[in-house]
């Protein structure tokens, strides 16, 4: 990644244009669909994501989903978490 690259992804952050959000839910069938579906239903794009069952201090029920969005705005970041804390999801955003 070059200097300038790193530059215009931290004020792509600052701006709330991009946002990083961790999710703690159960590891079963469709549940990364319905992250997905309330994300891109709100008018967000998931840039990255990282789906990971492994990790040691999770229940063995549960995964973490990592996901980095693109959105319009913080306050627009904030109206995707709150519509996924309101499906139940467990969002540290």
């Amino acid at each position: 990644m070059t200097m300038l690259s790193r530059i215009i992804e931290k004020g792509l952050l600052r701006a709330g244009r991009v946002s990083k959000l961790r999710i703690i839910l159960q590891d079963r069938p469709g549940q990364l669909e319905q992250v997905s579906r309330i994300i891109g239903g709100n008018g967000a794009n998931v840039m990255a994501i990282h789906h990971d069952r492994t990790d040691v201090d999770l229940d063995i029920r549960d995964a973490i989903l990592e996901i980095t969005m693109e959105t319009q705005d913080r306050e627009h970041a904030q109206r995707i978490i709150e519509a996924l804390r309101e499906a139940g999801f467990n969002v540290n955003g």
